[in-house]
Protein backbone atom coordinates (compact mmCIF):
# COMPACT_ATOMS: atom_id res chain seq x y z
CA UNK A 1 0.00 0.00 0.00
CA UNK A 2 2.63 2.12 0.93
CA UNK A 3 4.37 1.27 -2.34
CA UNK A 4 1.46 2.06 -4.12
CA UNK A 5 0.81 5.51 -2.67
CA UNK A 6 4.42 6.71 -3.13
CA UNK A 7 4.36 5.98 -7.15
CA UNK A 8 1.12 7.69 -6.79
CA UNK A 9 3.18 10.91 -5.41
CA UNK A 10 5.72 10.54 -7.78
CA UNK A 11 3.25 10.57 -10.76
CA UNK A 12 1.33 13.33 -9.59
CA UNK A 13 4.82 15.29 -9.42
CA UNK A 14 5.93 14.88 -12.74
CA UNK A 15 2.80 15.84 -13.85
CA UNK A 16 2.35 18.69 -11.85
CA UNK A 17 6.25 19.30 -13.13
CA UNK A 18 5.38 18.31 -16.82
CA UNK A 19 2.68 21.31 -16.76
CA UNK A 20 4.44 23.71 -15.11
CA UNK A 21 7.41 23.51 -18.33
CA UNK A 22 4.47 23.45 -20.58
CA UNK A 23 3.54 26.87 -19.54
CA UNK A 24 7.03 28.10 -19.37
CA UNK A 25 7.16 27.05 -23.00
CA UNK A 26 3.84 28.68 -23.85
CA UNK A 27 4.91 32.08 -21.63
CA UNK A 28 8.12 32.66 -23.26
CA UNK A 29 6.76 31.72 -27.19
CA UNK A 30 4.09 34.61 -26.46
CA UNK A 31 6.32 36.72 -24.82
CA UNK A 32 8.75 36.31 -27.81
CA UNK A 33 5.68 36.59 -30.67
CA UNK A 34 4.95 40.13 -28.58
CA UNK A 35 8.19 41.30 -28.70
CA UNK A 36 8.82 40.89 -32.52
CA UNK A 37 5.19 42.44 -33.26
CA UNK A 38 6.55 45.13 -31.04
CA UNK A 39 9.53 45.95 -32.95
CA UNK A 40 7.79 45.61 -36.16
CA UNK A 41 5.29 47.87 -34.86
CA UNK A 42 7.96 50.36 -33.62
CA UNK A 43 9.98 50.58 -37.07
CA UNK A 44 6.65 51.35 -38.87
CA UNK A 45 5.64 54.04 -36.66
CA UNK A 46 9.43 55.64 -36.57
CA UNK A 47 9.57 55.48 -40.70
CA UNK A 48 6.06 57.34 -41.04
CA UNK A 49 6.62 60.16 -37.74
CA UNK A 50 10.18 60.61 -40.38
CA UNK A 51 9.58 60.21 -43.67
CA UNK A 52 12.42 60.84 -46.06
CA UNK A 53 12.68 63.42 -48.19
CA UNK A 54 14.42 62.53 -51.64
CA UNK A 55 16.36 65.80 -52.19
CA UNK A 56 17.92 65.03 -49.47
CA UNK A 57 18.70 61.60 -50.16
CA UNK A 58 20.39 62.56 -53.40
CA UNK A 59 22.66 65.32 -52.08
CA UNK A 60 23.63 62.10 -49.19
CA UNK A 61 24.17 59.68 -52.01
CA UNK A 62 26.29 62.41 -54.23
CA UNK A 63 28.09 63.65 -51.37
CA UNK A 64 29.07 60.11 -50.36
CA UNK A 65 30.49 59.74 -54.25
CA UNK A 66 32.83 62.59 -54.16
CA UNK A 67 34.62 60.58 -51.56
CA UNK A 68 37.68 59.39 -53.31
CA UNK A 69 37.52 56.19 -51.46
CA UNK A 70 34.01 55.43 -51.92
CA UNK A 71 33.85 56.37 -55.59
CA UNK A 72 37.07 53.27 -55.65
CA UNK A 73 34.74 50.36 -54.56
CA UNK A 74 31.09 51.81 -55.58
CA UNK A 75 30.96 50.09 -58.73
CA UNK A 76 32.10 46.60 -60.07
CA UNK A 77 33.26 45.20 -63.42
CA UNK A 78 32.19 41.02 -64.12
CA UNK A 79 34.65 39.59 -66.64
CA UNK A 80 31.87 38.59 -69.29
CA UNK A 81 32.80 38.70 -72.47
CA UNK A 82 35.46 41.48 -74.31
CA UNK A 83 33.92 44.34 -72.21
CA UNK A 84 32.97 43.09 -68.82
CA UNK A 85 29.74 44.10 -67.26
CA UNK A 86 29.89 47.12 -64.76
CA UNK A 87 27.52 48.43 -62.44
CA UNK A 88 26.95 49.87 -58.96
CA UNK A 89 28.82 47.42 -56.15
CA UNK A 90 27.54 45.42 -52.79
CA UNK A 91 28.96 49.03 -50.64
CA UNK A 92 27.28 51.33 -53.04
CA UNK A 93 23.75 49.65 -52.26
CA UNK A 94 24.61 49.61 -48.55
CA UNK A 95 25.57 53.36 -48.48
CA UNK A 96 22.70 54.16 -50.98
CA UNK A 97 20.28 52.24 -48.39
CA UNK A 98 21.79 54.18 -45.79
CA UNK A 99 21.00 57.25 -47.31
CA UNK A 100 17.52 56.72 -47.97
CA UNK A 101 16.73 55.52 -45.03
CA UNK A 102 13.42 53.53 -43.31
CA UNK A 103 14.46 50.38 -45.07
CA UNK A 104 15.08 47.01 -43.37
CA UNK A 105 17.45 44.21 -44.46
CA UNK A 106 16.71 40.78 -42.95
CA UNK A 107 18.16 37.33 -43.51
CA UNK A 108 17.35 34.76 -41.80
CA UNK A 109 17.86 30.90 -42.64
CA UNK A 110 14.47 29.02 -43.62
CA UNK A 111 16.23 26.00 -44.65
CA UNK A 112 19.36 23.92 -43.02
CA UNK A 113 20.55 20.43 -43.58
CA UNK A 114 24.14 18.75 -44.26
CA UNK A 115 23.70 19.21 -47.78
CA UNK A 116 22.74 22.97 -48.70
CA UNK A 117 21.47 25.91 -46.43
CA UNK A 118 18.48 28.28 -48.28
CA UNK A 119 18.50 31.82 -46.45
CA UNK A 120 15.96 34.06 -47.40
CA UNK A 121 17.30 37.78 -48.29
CA UNK A 122 14.59 40.64 -47.86
CA UNK A 123 14.38 44.58 -48.15
CA UNK A 124 11.46 45.99 -46.74
CA UNK A 125 10.38 49.96 -47.73
CA UNK A 126 8.90 50.79 -44.15
CA UNK A 127 6.92 54.08 -46.02
CA UNK A 128 5.48 52.58 -48.63
CA UNK A 129 5.41 48.41 -47.10
CA UNK A 130 6.95 47.02 -50.17
CA UNK A 131 9.20 44.17 -49.66
CA UNK A 132 11.28 42.16 -52.14
CA UNK A 133 13.11 39.07 -51.06
CA UNK A 134 15.37 36.24 -52.59
CA UNK A 135 16.24 33.03 -51.68
CA UNK A 136 20.15 32.39 -51.49
CA UNK A 137 20.86 28.50 -51.46
CA UNK A 138 24.34 28.20 -50.11
CA UNK A 139 25.38 24.08 -50.83
CA UNK A 140 27.79 23.07 -48.34
CA UNK A 141 30.72 21.76 -50.68
CA UNK A 142 33.61 23.65 -52.30
CA UNK A 143 35.43 22.83 -55.30
CA UNK A 144 39.26 22.32 -55.75
CA UNK A 145 41.74 21.88 -57.98
CA UNK A 146 43.95 19.45 -55.52
CA UNK A 147 43.13 17.83 -52.58
CA UNK A 148 44.97 16.85 -49.35
CA UNK A 149 45.44 13.46 -47.54
CA UNK A 150 42.19 12.60 -45.87
CA UNK A 151 39.48 14.66 -47.83
CA UNK A 152 36.76 12.78 -48.94
CA UNK A 153 35.83 13.34 -53.05
CA UNK A 154 32.08 13.93 -53.81
CA UNK A 155 32.09 14.09 -57.04
CA UNK A 156 34.40 15.44 -60.06
CA UNK A 157 33.67 17.87 -63.14
CA UNK A 158 35.64 19.12 -65.63
CA UNK A 159 36.68 22.87 -65.99
CA UNK A 160 35.75 25.36 -68.86
CA UNK A 161 39.66 25.26 -69.38
CA UNK A 162 39.61 21.07 -69.54
CA UNK A 163 41.42 20.84 -65.97
CA UNK A 164 39.52 18.03 -63.33
CA UNK A 165 37.84 20.15 -60.88
CA UNK A 166 37.26 18.00 -57.21
CA UNK A 167 33.92 19.02 -55.35
CA UNK A 168 34.59 17.97 -51.57
CA UNK A 169 32.78 18.26 -48.43
CA UNK A 170 33.17 21.83 -47.23
CA UNK A 171 34.26 22.94 -43.77
CA UNK A 172 32.39 25.41 -41.49
CA UNK A 173 34.72 28.60 -41.88
CA UNK A 174 34.28 27.71 -45.93
CA UNK A 175 30.39 27.33 -45.52
CA UNK A 176 30.36 30.85 -43.73
CA UNK A 177 32.36 32.56 -46.63
CA UNK A 178 30.44 31.43 -49.22
CA UNK A 179 27.01 32.20 -47.23
CA UNK A 180 27.86 35.84 -46.65
CA UNK A 181 29.42 35.94 -50.46
CA UNK A 182 26.22 35.13 -51.79
CA UNK A 183 23.91 36.88 -49.27
CA UNK A 184 25.90 40.08 -50.01
CA UNK A 185 25.08 39.86 -53.67
CA UNK A 186 21.30 38.90 -53.23
CA UNK A 187 21.14 42.13 -50.73
CA UNK A 188 22.79 44.38 -53.55
CA UNK A 189 20.44 43.05 -55.80
CA UNK A 190 16.63 43.74 -53.62
CA UNK A 191 18.55 46.83 -52.54
CA UNK A 192 18.95 48.29 -55.94
CA UNK A 193 15.32 47.55 -56.49
CA UNK A 194 14.09 49.96 -53.56
CA UNK A 195 16.36 52.84 -54.86
CA UNK A 196 15.31 55.29 -57.95
CA UNK A 197 17.05 54.42 -60.89
CA UNK A 198 17.73 57.86 -61.99
CA UNK A 199 19.34 58.01 -58.69
CA UNK A 200 21.50 55.38 -59.04
CA UNK A 201 22.37 56.73 -62.81
CA UNK A 202 23.54 59.77 -61.34
CA UNK A 203 25.25 58.95 -58.62
CA UNK A 204 27.53 56.28 -60.72
CA UNK A 205 28.32 59.55 -63.46
CA UNK A 206 29.42 61.08 -60.26
CA UNK A 207 31.71 58.10 -59.01
CA UNK A 208 33.61 58.14 -62.51
CA UNK A 209 34.32 61.66 -62.33
CA UNK A 210 35.61 61.62 -58.89
CA UNK A 211 37.74 58.80 -60.38
CA UNK A 212 39.14 60.61 -63.64
CA UNK A 213 39.37 63.71 -60.96
CA UNK A 214 41.60 61.72 -58.92
CA UNK A 215 43.95 60.13 -61.51
CA UNK A 216 44.43 63.42 -63.18
CA UNK A 217 46.10 64.61 -60.00
CA UNK A 218 48.86 61.56 -60.16
CA UNK A 219 47.99 58.92 -61.94
CA UNK A 220 51.31 56.76 -61.00
CA UNK A 221 50.10 56.85 -57.75
CA UNK A 222 46.35 55.41 -58.99
CA UNK A 223 48.25 52.55 -60.78
CA UNK A 224 50.07 51.86 -57.69
CA UNK A 225 47.33 51.82 -55.70
CA UNK A 226 45.45 49.04 -58.04
CA UNK A 227 48.55 47.04 -58.16
CA UNK A 228 48.81 46.91 -53.98
CA UNK A 229 44.92 45.99 -54.11
CA UNK A 230 45.61 43.39 -56.34
CA UNK A 231 48.31 41.96 -54.54
CA UNK A 232 46.29 41.80 -51.48
CA UNK A 233 44.25 39.22 -52.98
CA UNK A 234 47.00 37.49 -54.94
CA UNK A 235 46.96 38.80 -58.28
CA UNK A 236 50.72 39.63 -59.03
CA UNK A 237 51.68 43.01 -61.22
CA UNK A 238 52.77 40.08 -63.98
CA UNK A 239 49.12 38.61 -64.33
CA UNK A 240 47.97 42.28 -64.65
CA UNK A 241 50.61 42.49 -67.56
CA UNK A 242 48.93 39.66 -69.05
CA UNK A 243 45.52 40.86 -68.64
CA UNK A 244 46.40 44.17 -70.25
CA UNK A 245 48.49 42.79 -73.17
CA UNK A 246 50.97 45.65 -72.38
CA UNK A 247 53.11 46.94 -69.50
CA UNK A 248 51.54 48.48 -66.37
CA UNK A 249 53.21 51.53 -67.47
CA UNK A 250 51.22 52.29 -70.06
CA UNK A 251 47.93 51.86 -68.61
CA UNK A 252 45.27 54.08 -69.63
CA UNK A 253 42.95 56.09 -67.21
CA UNK A 254 39.91 53.76 -68.50
CA UNK A 255 41.64 50.38 -68.44
CA UNK A 256 42.64 51.99 -64.44
CA UNK A 257 38.75 52.58 -63.80
CA UNK A 258 38.10 48.90 -65.17
CA UNK A 259 40.75 47.01 -62.99
CA UNK A 260 39.63 48.86 -59.95
CA UNK A 261 36.26 47.87 -61.13
CA UNK A 262 37.57 44.23 -61.25
CA UNK A 263 39.22 44.47 -58.51
CA UNK A 264 36.05 45.51 -56.58
CA UNK A 265 34.35 41.98 -58.25
CA UNK A 266 36.92 39.83 -56.95
CA UNK A 267 36.93 40.84 -53.71
CA UNK A 268 33.10 40.72 -52.73
CA UNK A 269 33.27 37.53 -54.40
CA UNK A 270 31.38 38.44 -57.91
CA UNK A 271 34.18 37.03 -60.09
CA UNK A 272 37.43 35.29 -59.72
CA UNK A 273 40.63 36.25 -61.48
CA UNK A 274 40.35 32.96 -63.54
CA UNK A 275 37.11 34.18 -64.75
CA UNK A 276 38.68 37.70 -65.68
CA UNK A 277 41.66 35.33 -67.81
CA UNK A 278 39.18 32.96 -69.37
CA UNK A 279 36.98 36.26 -70.55
CA UNK A 280 40.13 37.91 -72.06
CA UNK A 281 41.07 34.37 -74.05
CA UNK A 282 37.90 33.84 -75.59
CA UNK A 283 37.61 37.47 -76.45
CA UNK A 284 40.84 37.11 -78.20
CA UNK A 285 39.70 33.84 -80.14
CA UNK A 286 36.80 35.27 -80.97
CA UNK A 287 38.76 38.36 -82.41
CA UNK A 288 41.08 35.19 -84.52
CA UNK A 289 37.80 33.91 -85.84
CA UNK A 290 36.51 36.83 -87.01
CA UNK A 291 40.09 37.86 -88.61
CA UNK A 292 40.27 34.46 -90.55
CA UNK A 293 36.92 35.00 -91.77
CA UNK A 294 37.42 38.52 -92.89
CA UNK A 295 40.56 37.38 -94.77
CA UNK A 296 38.48 34.77 -96.72
CA UNK A 297 36.24 37.42 -97.63
CA UNK A 298 38.61 39.75 -98.66
CA UNK A 299 39.65 36.82 -101.09
CA UNK A 300 36.49 36.58 -102.35
CA UNK A 301 35.88 40.23 -103.22
CA UNK A 302 39.32 39.97 -105.02
CA UNK A 303 38.57 37.15 -106.88
CA UNK A 304 34.53 39.33 -107.52
CA UNK A 305 36.50 42.15 -108.99
CA UNK A 306 38.74 40.53 -111.71
CA UNK A 307 37.93 39.82 -115.33
CA UNK A 308 35.53 37.13 -115.78
CA UNK A 309 36.06 33.94 -117.15
CA UNK A 310 35.12 34.46 -121.27
CA UNK A 311 33.74 31.52 -123.27
CA UNK A 312 33.85 30.74 -126.99
CA UNK A 313 30.13 30.18 -129.08
CA UNK A 314 30.82 27.01 -131.43
CA UNK A 315 27.89 28.30 -133.66
CA UNK A 316 29.10 31.70 -133.94
CA UNK A 317 32.71 31.83 -132.72
CA UNK A 318 31.41 35.01 -130.45
CA UNK A 319 33.98 35.44 -127.56
CA UNK A 320 31.44 36.18 -124.80
CA UNK A 321 31.71 36.46 -121.07
CA UNK A 322 30.54 33.62 -118.60
CA UNK A 323 26.82 34.46 -117.14
CA UNK A 324 27.39 35.32 -113.65
CA UNK A 325 26.16 32.88 -110.86
CA UNK A 326 22.87 32.89 -109.56
CA UNK A 327 22.14 33.74 -106.16
CA UNK A 328 20.36 31.29 -104.31
CA UNK A 329 16.82 31.65 -102.65
CA UNK A 330 17.02 32.41 -98.99
CA UNK A 331 15.88 29.55 -96.97
CA UNK A 332 12.26 29.58 -95.77
CA UNK A 333 12.82 29.92 -92.25
CA UNK A 334 15.16 31.44 -90.02
CA UNK A 335 16.21 29.99 -86.53
CA UNK A 336 14.25 31.94 -83.84
CA UNK A 337 16.41 33.99 -82.58
CA UNK A 338 16.79 33.07 -78.60
CA UNK A 339 14.95 34.91 -75.99
CA UNK A 340 16.88 37.72 -74.28
CA UNK A 341 18.71 37.53 -71.13
CA UNK A 342 18.73 38.98 -68.05
CA UNK A 343 20.43 42.59 -68.00
CA UNK A 344 23.36 41.41 -66.54
CA UNK A 345 24.74 40.00 -69.95
CA UNK A 346 23.52 42.74 -72.73
CA UNK A 347 26.91 43.88 -72.97
CA UNK A 348 29.17 40.68 -73.52
CA UNK A 349 30.74 40.18 -76.77
CA UNK A 350 29.86 43.55 -78.38
CA UNK A 351 33.73 43.68 -79.68
CA UNK A 352 32.78 40.08 -81.30
CA UNK A 353 29.49 41.22 -82.50
CA UNK A 354 30.60 44.71 -84.19
CA UNK A 355 33.43 42.44 -86.15
CA UNK A 356 30.87 39.88 -87.48
CA UNK A 357 28.64 42.61 -88.49
CA UNK A 358 31.17 43.99 -90.23
CA UNK A 359 31.98 41.16 -92.17
CA UNK A 360 28.41 40.27 -92.73
CA UNK A 361 28.38 43.80 -94.53
CA UNK A 362 30.96 42.72 -97.11
CA UNK A 363 29.07 39.58 -97.83
CA UNK A 364 27.47 39.56 -101.50
CA UNK A 365 26.10 36.08 -101.77
CA UNK A 366 24.20 33.55 -99.61
CA UNK A 367 26.98 31.39 -99.66
CA UNK A 368 29.13 33.96 -97.78
CA UNK A 369 26.53 34.26 -95.24
CA UNK A 370 26.29 31.28 -94.46
CA UNK A 371 30.48 30.99 -93.93
CA UNK A 372 29.35 34.04 -91.09
CA UNK A 373 26.62 32.09 -89.36
CA UNK A 374 29.20 29.28 -87.78
CA UNK A 375 30.29 32.40 -86.13
CA UNK A 376 27.34 32.69 -83.73
CA UNK A 377 27.97 30.30 -81.29
CA UNK A 378 30.56 32.83 -79.55
CA UNK A 379 27.95 35.21 -79.19
CA UNK A 380 25.60 36.07 -75.86
CA UNK A 381 21.81 35.67 -76.11
CA UNK A 382 20.99 39.24 -77.25
CA UNK A 383 23.75 39.62 -79.93
CA UNK A 384 23.23 36.64 -81.20
CA UNK A 385 19.41 37.98 -81.54
CA UNK A 386 20.58 41.04 -83.45
CA UNK A 387 23.08 39.02 -85.62
CA UNK A 388 20.39 36.60 -86.82
CA UNK A 389 18.03 40.00 -87.81
CA UNK A 390 20.76 41.33 -89.20
CA UNK A 391 21.58 38.15 -91.30
CA UNK A 392 17.51 37.78 -92.30
CA UNK A 393 17.86 41.89 -93.62
CA UNK A 394 20.92 40.85 -95.86
CA UNK A 395 19.25 37.71 -96.79
CA UNK A 396 16.34 39.29 -97.94
CA UNK A 397 17.76 42.30 -99.34
CA UNK A 398 20.19 39.83 -101.69
CA UNK A 399 16.64 38.01 -102.80
CA UNK A 400 15.49 41.29 -103.54
CA UNK A 401 18.06 42.27 -105.53
CA UNK A 402 18.15 39.01 -107.53
CA UNK A 403 14.46 39.03 -108.05
CA UNK A 404 14.85 42.76 -110.28
CA UNK A 405 18.07 41.50 -112.04
CA UNK A 406 15.84 38.46 -113.70
CA UNK A 407 13.74 39.25 -117.01
CA UNK A 408 10.00 39.79 -116.30
CA UNK A 409 8.24 36.64 -118.31
CA UNK A 410 6.85 37.36 -121.77
CA UNK A 411 2.73 37.11 -121.76
CA UNK A 412 1.26 34.14 -122.92
CA UNK A 413 -1.79 34.84 -126.09
CA UNK A 414 -5.14 36.13 -124.16
CA UNK A 415 -3.58 36.67 -120.73
CA UNK A 416 -5.22 40.24 -119.37
CA UNK A 417 -2.81 42.61 -118.50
Amino acid sequence: MQETASQGQSTALANIHAAALASTKETSSTAMVAQAVAAIQARYQVALARPRNFDQVRVALLKECRRPFFAEVARYNKPIGKSGVEGPSIRFAEAAARCMGNILVESPTVYDDHEKRIVRVMATDLETNMTYLKDVTVTKTIERRKIADGQAVISTRVGSQGQTLYIIEADDDAILNKENALVSKAMRTVLLRLIPGDLVDEAMEQVTKTLRDKEAEDPDAARRRIVDGFSAIGVQPTDLVQYLGHDLGKTTPPELVKLRALYTAIRDGEATWAEAMESVTSAQGGETKTSKLTEILDAKRAKATTKPAEAIDESTGEIRAAPPAPVAAPANKEPAPPEVEEAETTEAHEGQLADLLRVLAMTATTAEIDMVTPYLEGLGASEKTRALTAIKAKREALWKASAKKKPARAREPGQEG
